[in-house]
C-alpha cells in the first residue's frame, strides 16, 4: 500500500525583539506637568497674597476670593486628568511597540502516514 502524503500547516507567534519598558516617556511630559503646577500654584499664592495679605475687604475681594479658589480647584483636576491621560498614552504605546516585536511565523510541511 503507497503512502500518503499531506501538506499541514502550522502558525506560531514569535518575538523578534526583547520587550523594552517604554513607560519613562512619558517622563518628559510629566516634567512639563509639573512645571504647569508649579506656575499655578504660585499664581494662587500671589493672588492670596494679594487679597488676604492686604487685609481687602468687600464684596469684590471676596468674590476675587471665590473665583481664584475655584480656578485653582479646576486647574487641579485638569492637571491630574491631564497626568492619567499620559500614563495611558504612554501604557498604550508600550504595548502597540510590544505587539510589533512579535510576528506570527506559519510552517507549512508535508506529512506522511505511516504503514
Amino acid at each position: 500500500m503507497p503512502r500518503l502524503t499531506d501538506d499541514r500547516t502550522i502558525t506560531i507567534s514569535h518575538r523578534l525583539l526583547p520587550k523594552a519598558d517604554l513607560i519613562s516617556k512619558r517622563d518628559p511630559l510629566k516634567k512639563h506637568m509639573d512645571t504647569i503646577e508649579s506656575i499655578d500654584q504660585s499664581l494662587m499664592t500671589l493672588a492670596n497674597n494679594i487679597i488676604v495679605g492686604e487685609n481687602q475687604q468687600g464684596e469684590i475681594a471676596e468674590t476675587m476670593l471665590k473665583e481664584t479658589s475655584l480656578y485653582q480647584t479646576n486647574c487641579a483636576n485638569l492637571l491630574e486628568q491631564i497626568r492619567h491621560e499620559i500614563t495611558r498614552a504612554a501604557l498604550s504605546l508600550d504595548t502597540q511597540v510590544d505587539n510589533m516585536k512579535t510576528q506570527p511565523i506559519t510552517l507549512t510541511f508535508k506529512s506522511k502516514a505511516i504503514d
